[in-house]
């Protein structure tokens, strides 16, 4: 069975290795003071500079960073400026580079990656809010932004099961996706670049009706279908990457939380067929392919975290807020960043948006042939 949910478990992220190179340590642990190797580094810059976190400790450093193997903290994103910045974020959203289109496709942990990076372009300017994303709010963080970015734009996908638990839960229509995405593609595309991150799983743990193998057969099948669609609408562009991640750490919501049943087996054919459509496209088009694959396994990453899953939460959101705002829920980045407390399930949203930047760029990690 899947172990018990025990939200002050003591955890050790030091000693929590997520591969072969890298984890998690404590950014107390870098040393950064006028002496260190690091002093001048990205990592010892201030985590966010803008007004809204200007009174808040936690806006200044993270709990924790994610290094490599050897200690050094990967690139991060809290050291990326303005546009005279070099860093390997900047150089690659840089407008030398070409006009990059950003697009989202995935349900609610996904838009919370959408999320973090609005916060990211923002800077903190502005309190963080599930609002980022969309209208206003995104425009104007958009029109700010120093990065050649022509749009940033999410398309939702719920669940891919075809029979649910729940009347206002509907299964996802994938011809409707599809045309989205279809709308999503400007006529100059083969002129531009494209960065996507897809993912979805969580509301077929959540919400189907379905049982057992029946369920994630399902589920494999059509989510088969829609990475073709999405690889598909990838080959148009000059430069495409495709981030696909997999499902986070996720609980069950109530008092006595546990996780989400068959969560390793939905992972694992997420994994299986991310594999197959990479054989594909490799078949395909070889090394002269100008759309590139690459996966995201953000459940490694968040479970060595997981017991900072905040009480009351809904037990699928790592972002410092979710899309329950209007709830006890909203004041969770007051009281995260300005404490800086001693759970930061924040960071692991955060490390999420990192990774999958660091891949949709293709900046090495440790060595080329690892990987998260």
């Amino acid at each position: 069975g899947y172990p018990p949910r025990e939200p002050r478990e003591p955890v050790a992220p030091t000693q929590a290795i997520l591969s072969r190179s890298m984890n998690w340590r404590p950014y107390a642990a870098l040393a950064c003071d006028a002496n260190s190797s690091l002093a001048h580094s990205g990592a010892c810059l201030p985590y966010m500079t803008g007004q809204w976190c200007k009174e808040r400790d936690g806006c200044e450093h993270p709990k924790y960073v994610l290094c490599a193997h050897d200690a050094t903290p990967l690139p991060v994103l809290h050291a990326e400026r303005h546009e005279a910045d070099n860093g390997p974020f900047a150089a690659c959203l840089r407008r030398s580079r070409g006009t990059v289109d950003v697009l989202f496709v995935g349900d609610s942990q996904t838009q919370m990656l959408m999320f973090e990076f609005m916060r990211w372009l923002d800077h903190g300017r502005n309190k963080p809010t599930w609002r980022m994303q969309k209208g206003a709010p995104k425009q104007r963080i958009l029109d700010r932004s120093e990065y050649n970015l022509s749009s940033i734009q999410g398309i939702f996908v719920g669940g891919l099961y075809t029979d649910s638990t729940r009347m206002d839960r509907l299964a996802t229509n994938l011809s409707d996706v599809s045309m989205q995405l279809r709308q999503a593609v400007r006529s100059d595309s083969h002129e531009r670049r494209l960065a996507l991150i897809f993912g979805v799983g969580v509301w077929d743990l959540v919400f189907s009706a379905q049982s057992g193998a029946t369920a994630i057969q399902t589920f494999g099948t059509r989510f088969a279908w829609l990475l073709d669609e999405i690889m598909r609408i990838a080959r148009t562009y000059a430069i495409a990457d495709v981030v696909v991640r997999n499902v986070f750490v996720s609980y069950t919501k109530g008092p006595h939380a546990v996780l989400l049943p068959r969560l390793d087996e939905i992972n694992h054919e997420i994994a299986r067929r991310f594999a197959e459509a990479r054989q594909a496209l490799s078949t395909r088009a070889g090394s002269a392919s100008t759309a590139h694959l690459h996966f995201h396994d953000v459940h490694a990453l968040s479970w060595p975290r997981r017991a900072e899953m905040p009480d009351g939460s809904d037990g699928l959101h790592w972002a410092c807020v979710t899309p329950h705002e209007g709830t006890e829920l909203r004041s969770r980045c007051d009281a995260q960043l300005a404490a800086n407390s001693t759970g930061r399930s924040d960071e692991v949203a955060w490390a999420a948006l990192q990774l999958a930047l660091l891949k949709l760029c293709r900046i090495p990690l440790v060595r080329p042939e690892t990987s998260f």
